[in-house]
């Protein structure tokens, strides 16, 4: 082990590098580490990380150098796993992405193409889904506002026709509550509708996967015909 005798226990695909890194290390003075495989006395090649600082005289000249090795072998292996695991973890990721991807793109579609409204808001009344229909059938599309402004803004009334459907009794405020909603007939008029529609509509209740009410749900069928 004595000058460069060391070169011996190293791994023959790593010597050369660690020996160029370490003569720039010599001739410079500056502090060292790196990580390679040393092999035991039983053949076996183990991963160790090695320092190395250098000792200096009142001059500041190097008369020594002190240096570690530590095996990490256990640790480098760790890690490997952890690496594996985590690419595992992210291709599983990447396709499971993949997949909800291709399923929302056949909900957007679905109900870009449906002929009935369905609108989806969450528990502060916030409108998370207002396809086209929707749209369509109540003359503009989603606004954030409190449910008290929704029958004034989008034109809700009683079958009477005249008397603004109660906001707290908006099947959509049922729904956030928590009720199941059937077939509530609701007249619509608005601008664009000047005349009016007759709607027949269905809610339920948005829930999490803990059971607890995240929002509520509508479908909106348009039966002016099936009314006249």
């Amino acid at each position: 082990m004595q000058r460069w005798g060391w070169q011996k226990v190293h791994h023959p695909d790593e010597v050369a590098r660690v020996v160029e890194r370490i003569k720039v290390a010599f001739a410079t003075g500056e502090a060292w580490e790196d990580t390679f495989p040393l092999r035991s006395k039983t053949g076996e090649y183990r991963w160790f990380l090695s320092r190395a600082l250098p000792i200096t005289d009142e001059g500041g000249r190097v008369v020594r150098w002190f240096g570690t090795n530590t095996d990490i072998t256990e640790q480098r292996q760790l890690e490997q796993a952890l690496r594996a695991s985590r690419d595992e973890l992210e291709q599983k990721v990447t396709h499971h992405t993949a997949e909800l991807s291709r399923t929302n793109e056949i909900l957007r579609s679905i109900l870009k193409n449906m002929g009935d409204a369905v609108i989806v808001a969450d528990n502060a009344s916030t409108f998370l889904v207002f396809n086209p229909a929707a749209e369509r059938m109540f003359g503009k599309g989603a606004m954030q506002m409190p449910s008290t402004e929704w029958s004034h803004r989008y034109g809700l009334y009683l079958p009477d026709k005249v008397t603004p459907f109660p906001h707290d009794q908006l099947p959509m405020t049922r729904s956030i509550r928590g009720e199941k909603v059937d077939n509530v007939e609701m007249f619509v008029r608005h601008e664009k509708a000047p005349h009016g529609l007759w709607t027949e509509v269905t809610g339920r209740p948005l829930r999490g996967a803990n059971g607890d009410v995240l929002g509520g749900v509508t479908v909106c069928r348009d039966i002016t015909q099936l009314k006249e």
